[in-house]
């Protein structure tokens, strides 16, 4: 999914994948979440980091998924997480899943005056 001899070196999906998933966790920017590859030791530990790990751009984070749809793989880092959380025993086959459907049973009661 990437040019070898163009543009800027390309940065391991795995990293790219868990910097998104931490980002949509503490709910934070592009910008900010590259900070904190950089400063956040919590960070650096959960990605495996080196200490001196020098951040990269931001810009990456959403060129990053652009290439996944592109290239039709935008399930797989999902797919893979699942797989892996399942055979590691943090997920289990089944989930049930349920859903508060008050507001939308109550869409369909108010009528037109």
């Amino acid at each position: 999914m990437y040019c070898p001899d163009k543009g800027r070196p390309s940065l391991p999906p795995s990293l790219l994948s868990s910097v998104t998933l931490l980002q949509f966790y503490d709910n934070v920017s592009d910008e900010e979440a590259v900070e904190r590859t950089r400063f956040d030791l919590r960070w650096k530990v959960a990605l495996n980091l080196l200490l001196d790990f020098p951040g990269f751009d931001p810009s990456c984070l959403s060129y990053f998924p652009q290439r996944w749809i592109e290239n039709k793989k935008e399930r797989y880092a999902f797919d893979r997480l699942i797989n892996v959380a399942r055979t590691a025993g943090w997920l289990p086959d089944k989930l049930t899943l349920l859903t508060d459907t008050t507001r939308a049973k109550g869409a369909g009661a108010v009528q037109d005056t």
